[in-house]
């Protein structure tokens, strides 16, 4: 089952998307989809399912072999400045977004990048780090933070480019159920704020409630793509774990 979208307000657009690496073996194949403005969409399937090369191809991080993708109407390959932009993604293991010596130059380091004044420059720390609750650790070494924290500060990184789209690339791994609590805050927060979010993850639970759609991949195609209540049945036959009944419900 396939929910209608009218492509006038698709945010995402893929038409025939397909990649493959240099060893020749196929990430995605023929994949069509689009995502509304707005909508929070989770992205499962079991490892080596293809959700990862997907979302990396909606920045620009991965360029198709064939197909196409448009953010906002716009193909991706026309301008990757752009794009990096206005579609902002949160890596599994936020050590590689650290990049500051202290908390506020992590958070800073984007608009840095960009050329915005100094002035807008602190604004937008300031009001990025408030936001995730880290302004009391703005001085503190990035690497000295939880794995909790960590996320928060690569979320407080790109709210200081204001994207459009939010992707979390399995933002649940390795953390505790603190950790999960901040970061779901964090998601919270965004939809609140009307963006759009994509979440690849194997856990659903924590995120289930708040989700529009379930995409669920399989080598490297769309297997499933509806509303998750739509999208539960035999998950496991397609190595993606079933939550708990609790979450089948919505939340906000």
């Amino acid at each position: 089952m396939k929910p209608e979208t009218n492509p006038t307000d698709a945010m995402i657009t893929c038409d025939r998307l397909t990649h493959r690496f240099h060893d020749g073996s196929v990430g995605i194949c023929e994949v069509d989809l689009s995502v509304s403005e707005g909508e929070l969409v989770i992205f499962a399937g079991a490892n080596g399912s293809g959700k990862s090369t997907l979302l990396r191809h909606f920045n620009g991080l991965l360029l198709p072999t064939a197909g196409e993708v448009r953010i906002a109407g716009k193909p991706v390959r026309e301008d990757l400045r752009w794009v990096r932009q206005f579609v902002a993604m949160v890596f599994q293991d936020p050590e590689s977004q650290i990049v500051g010596e202290t908390v506020w130059a992590d958070a800073a380091f984007g608009p840095e990048n960009l050329g915005f004044s100094g002035e807008k420059i602190r604004q937008r720390v300031q009001e990025a780090l408030d936001a995730v609750g880290l302004t009391a650790k703005a001085d503190q070494r990035p690497h000295t933070l939880s794995g909790g924290e960590k996320r928060r500060l690569a979320v407080a990184g790109i709210l200081t480019t204001n994207p459009s789209v939010v992707m979390f690339d399995e933002p649940f791994s390795g953390l505790d159920y603190p950790g999960v609590c901040q970061v779901m805050e964090q998601i919270r927060r965004l939809r609140a704020q009307g963006r759009t979010l994509l979440v690849s993850t194997h856990e659903l639970a924590p995120v289930l409630p708040l989700a529009d759609r379930l995409v669920v991949l399989d080598a490297g195609r769309i297997v499933r793509n509806a509303a998750p209540v739509d999208s539960l049945q035999d998950l496991e036959s397609l190595g993606v774990r079933t939550p708990c009944p609790a979450c089948f419900g919505r939340d906000g």
